[in-house]
């Protein structure tokens, strides 16, 4: 059993809490893609761990850009 997996499905349930307007694979492709800097990443060639250090950065950096529009 994957230990990671309810963490990742809280962290997931956190973000769509917070930004109701994404969709649940944007949310994982867009923070796959930040933590690799690459296009389309494939979520098969990362660990679990990986998948929810890369979605506990996303939200915080995704935080940061829509205050940035609100502010504007």
């Amino acid at each position: 059993m994957d230990t990671n997996f309810n963490k990742i499905l809280e962290e997931l349930t956190r973000i769509h809490t917070e930004f109701p307007d994404m969709r649940f694979g944007q949310v994982i492709q867009m923070s796959i893609d930040d933590k690799k800097k690459s296009k389309n990443y494939d979520i098969t060639d990362i660990s679990s761990k990986q998948i929810l250090n890369g979605l506990k950065e996303f939200k915080e950096v995704h935080k940061i850009k829509r205050r940035k529009k609100v502010n504007k």
